[in-house]
């Protein structure tokens, strides 16, 4: 991904992402559809109202993830995608990137999560997150 002039990126107008929490709460970030629109390989329409994430988005991996592209904004470089502590995290992180299309998070989170799937001792608990995370066409 190249980037030409990502300050310019930040301005008016922003669109909502919600994230649902337990207990039917519900927390909203708020991102420039310019910056969405220069980062993801989806087409989101120019009218879209809000996108709302599936619910294995936890909004610590979407505070993460909207934190590093503002951060690429900032800097114009590419830096390291900051990757949650555990297992879930990262599934849930990699999940947000996903439904974003932000597919230098896709891709880097993929490698991360593909090696931990190597070396760790897979337990019910990880299968979980991993099945939940995904519809069956993903």
């Amino acid at each position: 991904m190249t980037l030409t002039n990502p300050a310019s990126l930040l301005s008016d107008p922003c669109i909502p992402i919600v994230v649902e929490m337990g207990c039917g709460g519900k927390y909203e970030f708020s991102i420039y559809k310019k910056v969405l629109q220069a980062f993801s390989t989806k087409e989101f329409p120019y009218f879209v109202g809000k996108i709302i994430m599936p619910p294995s988005v936890t909004t610590s991996a979407m505070e993460d993830l909207v934190n590093w592209i503002y951060v690429t904004c900032r800097t114009s470089e590419l830096t390291q995608i900051p990757m949650q502590d555990s297992f879930i995290g990262k599934v849930s992180l990699y999940r947000a990137a996903v439904t974003l299309g932000i597919g230098h998070a896709e891709n880097a989170l993929w490698d991360q999560l593909k090696s931990e799937i190597q070396d760790m001792a897979f337990e019910a608990e990880h299968l979980e997150a991993v099945y939940c995370a995904f519809e069956p066409n993903d």
